[in-house]
């Protein structure tokens, strides 16, 4: 079994990147999707703090549907900024699903 307070610790981290990142998206690009994205990773936040069981999945499902669909249109607009973006969601996403540590936070 996993640490839990390592896990807190880095679901907390990913939980502060995609909070920031939502609002440097908001800045870059001020609409009423940023506003939507940040009120949802604000929500996502707040509940993987609290360790809500099985949230864990729902955020690594969101960050990777994100990162598909925008992925091809970052590619093609050679947007490097919004592509690191996209493999950085990825990598949460993934260390959301296969952390030992994580997943004790959410048991």
């Amino acid at each position: 079994m996993g640490n839990a307070e390592k896990g807190r610790y880095y679901t907390s981290t990913i939980a502060g990147y995609m909070v920031i990142k939502s609002i440097i998206n908001l800045l870059l690009g001020f609409g009423m999707g940023n506003i939507i994205s940040l009120v949802i990773n604000i929500a996502f936040a707040a509940g993987m703090h609290k360790g809500i069981k099985l949230l864990n999945y729902a955020v690594a499902i969101f960050l990777a549907v994100v990162m598909l669909m925008h992925v091809e249109a970052n590619i093609d607009g050679k947007q490097w900024l919004y592509l690191a973006e996209g493999i950085i969601d990825l990598l949460c996403g993934t260390a959301l699903l296969a952390s030992k540590d994580i997943k004790a936070h959410f048991s």
